[in-house]
């Protein structure tokens, strides 16, 4: 049993490879665009969500959300076909998907530029400059969605197993490369492996169920499978939905115990500015992660730009919080596809952004004062 992840900027050549693959082995084929529709119909405007992140150099914490919740009905749909057997995936960055599953093959696909340029003009009826340009901006908004999505670049090395370039050879060379790589026992499922799987599909759910439920919907939970055992860990600021947490997860299938816990403490992060791609930010998540802490995030602004930032005199400002009740209701967590105005908020939002993820955030805000005042009101 192996699981085939296919990931290209291409749609039609991942999907040509797919068929190939699936028409030599008989396995199952699963899309993204597939799944894409399916999301929809659950209430997530993953189209939307996608031209928010491409408009908006800075994510709001709301879109930080509503990604982790595609990406749990994502991984949620890939474990369900991936139990039942072999299953070939053909997506933007499925191999990024599943971490720790070791009977996952990871496949990279790359077509020649002159081949998709000759594509798209034929297909779009467009002059071949005009193609040319359309596929450069499409790769590139396809490379920022998948590092807002899942934090590292499409590209980067050591993250594909195999990488296939059609420069030289055809869908059905490739397909048979596949078949045999597909078939080395690096690749079999293990126990181990096997067990990965079902903790990545009932973290799936489990996060799935506290978003779509109106009692937990607002709250912003850190959720780990571990063999079977279900951890919810949430933020002292949160403490109010410790109760419903418990009651929204009961029953739920293969869930042989609920942990509901709540960070120890929070570690206060002073900065005037953040980068959440600096060695700084590693080392305090890494600490983070090690106490079971929330990360609260205050930025310090010199007195010279306090009307600047604030509007009025000095103190401190925490971030407004706008969460919904129910998702389901809502818009996706996207309000509008108007591009907001750019804010230079020293890297703030992106951090926040990035603790959101991690299921480290413990909130945010704006100081323009003294280190006594930052004491008292940390």
């Amino acid at each position: 049993m192996a699981i085939v992840m296919i990931s290209s900027t291409s749609r039609r050549g991942r999907e040509e490879l797919a068929s190939e693959l699936a028409g030599k082995t008989g396995w199952p084929v699963l899309s993204r665009e597939e799944l894409v529709d399916r999301a929809r119909d659950d209430g997530i405007k993953t189209g939307r969500l996608e031209m928010s992140i491409i408009k908006n150099p800075s994510p709001s914490e709301r879109l930080a959300r509503e990604k982790n919740l595609y990406l749990a009905f994502l991984t949620k749909a890939i474990c369900e076909m991936a139990r039942e057997g072999n299953l070939i995936y053909c997506g933007r960055a499925g191999h990024l998907l599943l971490p720790g599953v070791s009977h996952k093959l990871r496949v990279g696909l790359t077509i020649p530029r002159e081949i998709q340029i000759q594509r798209t003009a034929q297909n779009l009826n467009m002059p071949l400059d005009k193609a040319q340009a359309y596929i450069d901006q499409l790769d590139h908004d396809i490379e920022k969605w998948v590092r807002f999505a899942h934090r590292v670049d499409l590209w980067a090395p050591g993250q594909f197993d195999l990488v296939l370039s059609l420069e030289h050879m055809g869908m059905s060379n490739a397909a048979s490369i596949l078949c045999e790589t597909a078939s080395l026992t690096d690749f079999r499922p293990t126990p181990v492996s096997l067990r990965r799987v079902s903790d990545h599909h009932l973290t799936a759910r489990a996060r799935l169920r506290l978003a779509h439920d109106h009692r937990t919907a607002a709250a912003d939970l850190q959720v780990q499978a571990d063999n079977g055992v279900l951890t919810v860990t949430y933020t002292p600021q949160q403490e109010a939905f410790a109760g419903a947490i418990v009651e929204v997860l009961t029953g739920l299938e293969d869930c042989h115990r609920i942990q509901c816990t709540m960070a120890e403490t929070s570690i206060l992060w002073v900065q005037e500015r953040f980068q959440a791609d600096s060695g700084g930010f590693q080392r305090i998540t890494s600490l983070a992660q090690r106490w079971g802490a929330a990360i609260k995030l205050m930025r310090l602004i010199p007195h010279s730009q306090a009307d600047t930032e604030f509007g009025g005199p000095a103190g401190v400002r925490s971030a407004p919080t706008e969460l919904a009740t129910d998702r389901r209701s809502v818009t996706g967590g996207v309000e509008d596809d108007d591009a907001r105005p750019v804010l230079d908020d020293g890297g703030l939002s992106r951090t926040e952004e990035e603790l959101v993820s991690l299921g480290r955030s413990g909130g945010q805000r704006s100081a323009c004062c003294g280190y006594e005042e930052i004491v008292k009101t940390a």
